[in-house]
């Protein structure tokens, strides 16, 4: 939605980003932040973005013809192991994950997964594109 954290929510109207979840008005950011933590316990997350995908196919919100897959490593800086990523903002490998976006053409998102580092965008093409024929069914795209 354009907001680079949830404390960023707080400066956003609240009636226009209660459309997105059917309501009149949006939550306040400390409900968001409950909803959030109950879902991540239950680590139902990927099932949350794949039915936002499909809601997205089903309203013509994106354009599933033509789609486009874009690979970007995401630094970690907690206290959990995790493998090491490239960055090349450092220039040398870091904890991280590995997240992959589909995209339209007009750079829409239709849906996004994480996965352990050390994997690369072709190597993850095959699991990429189940995952668009979950979404799209049989329809043809490039």
């Amino acid at each position: 939605m354009g907001f680079p954290s949830l404390e960023s929510l707080k400066g956003a109207q609240r009636r226009d980003l209660g459309c997105l979840i059917g309501a009149s008005r949006s939550p306040v950011l400390k409900t968001v932040r409950r909803k959030l933590q109950k879902l991540a316990e239950q680590k139902q997350g990927h099932r949350v973005v794949m039915e936002m995908a499909h809601r997205y196919v089903d309203g013509d919100i994106v354009d599933v013809g033509v789609l486009y897959a874009d690979g970007h490593m995401k630094p970690y800086y907690g206290s959990r192991s995790l493998g090491e990523v490239w960055s090349p903002q450092r220039r040398m490998p870091v904890p991280g994950i590995q997240q992959y976006f589909i995209n339209d053409g007009k750079g829409r998102p239709l849906f996004f997964l994480a996965a352990q580092p050390n994997k690369s965008l072709t190597q993850m093409l095959p699991r990429l594109v189940e995952h668009i024929r979950s979404v799209i069914g049989e329809r043809e795209f490039t």
